[in-house]
């Protein structure tokens, strides 16, 4: 992998960890282990995908929670 790719993952990492700021405490932690590169490309990686697991299952959610009311009416 790049360099230019690493910085990207930790950018995107670091962009989501922020939208999590004041919602999760863990974000802070986990911001400031990426910051001062105290975590690895795996570790970051692993994040990114968990964080992206969980933002597709929630809109699935969202998107059933969605249809479900509309085969009500």
């Amino acid at each position: 992998m790049t360099t230019i790719s690493k910085n990207k993952n930790r950018e995107y990492l670091l962009t989501m960890l922020n939208a999590l700021k004041g919602k999760r405490a863990a974000a802070a932690g986990l911001k400031v282990l990426v910051k001062k590169n105290l975590i690895d490309e795996n570790a970051i990686m692993e994040l990114l995908h968990i964080f992206l697991k969980v933002i597709y299952a929630t809109q699935s959610k969202a998107e059933l929670k969605k249809l479900q009311k509309s085969m009500k009416k």
